[in-house]
C-alpha cells in the first residue's frame, strides 16, 4: 500500500501555528515533528527510531497527560530549521529508492 501525502494545508484548531508539510504528512503516520518555523510533518515513529537514536530514545520516553495532539498524533517541536529536518526526512524516507536493483 503507498502512503499517501496530504498537501499543505493551515490548520484553525488549536495547533493553527502550524502548516502541513507539502510531502511528508503520511495518513499512516504517528508521530508530527515541528521545525522551528511551524512546518509539521506526520511522519512515522518506527523510521525515526531506526535511522536515529535521539529519536529512538526520544520516543520511547513515557508520555504525559498533557502533550500535544495532532490527529491524535504526538506533536514533537523541535528547535531545528525546517530545511534541516525536510533533509533529514528525505534521506530516512527516499535512500530506499536510490537502490538500483
Amino acid at each position: 500500500m503507498m502512503d499517501e501525502v496530504i498537501h499543505e494545508e493551515r490548520r484553525n484548531d488549536s495547533n493553527n501555528d502550524l502548516h502541513r508539510s507539502t510531502e511528508y504528512w503520511y495518513s499512516d503516520g504517528n508521530v508530527v515533528l515541528v521545525a522551528s518555523n511551524g512546518v509539521a510533518y506526520r511522519v512515522h515513529a518506527s523510521r525515526l527510531s531506526q535511522h536515529s537514536s535521539l529519536f529512538r530514545g526520544m520516543l520511547t520516553l513515557p508520555r504525559p497527560d498533557t502533550e500535544e495532539l495532532l490527529e491524535a498524533c504526538p506533536v514533537v517541536r523541535l528547535h531545528d530549521p525546517e530545511s534541516d529536518l525536510y533533509a533529514f526526512l528525505t534521506h530516512i524516507y527516499m535512500a530506499h529508492r536510490l537502490v538500483t536493483y
